[in-house]
């Protein structure tokens, strides 16, 4: 099992994906409802994730075992969909789906 350290990195990882040209070139050709949906979710999710890291890690790390792997299932799905983008409706499902588990985490602290 990955450790709360590592999660974050992969989390990180995934988010920086996020902002690659690859999914901004797809996102832009997508409708606009769509791409606002992806806007929120992305900035949500990076939003959440500097909270994380900017709580005192022995606290995060201590409420985050519960979560550790609704969050590396999620991240996982993410990473899969950000391999292909063919399927908009799941890429963005699969950044909400890991937004949902940050958010749960924040609301800890």
């Amino acid at each position: 099992m990955l450790t709360t350290n590592q999660l974050l990195s992969e989390l990180r990882t995934s988010v920086e994906e996020l902002y690659s040209p690859k999914v901004q070139l797809e996102m832009e050709q997508q409708p606009e409802s769509v791409k606002q949906q992806f806007l929120k979710q992305r900035a949500q999710t990076s939003n959440y994730l500097h909270n994380l890291e900017t709580q005192e890690l022995k606290k995060l790390v201590e409420k985050m075992k519960p979560l550790e792997s609704e969050l590396k299932k999620a991240i996982q799905d993410l990473n899969r969909e950000l391999q292909s983008i063919n399927n908009t409706v799941k890429f963005i499902s699969s950044i909400n789906a890991v937004t949902r588990v940050l958010a749960r985490l924040v609301m800890i602290f």
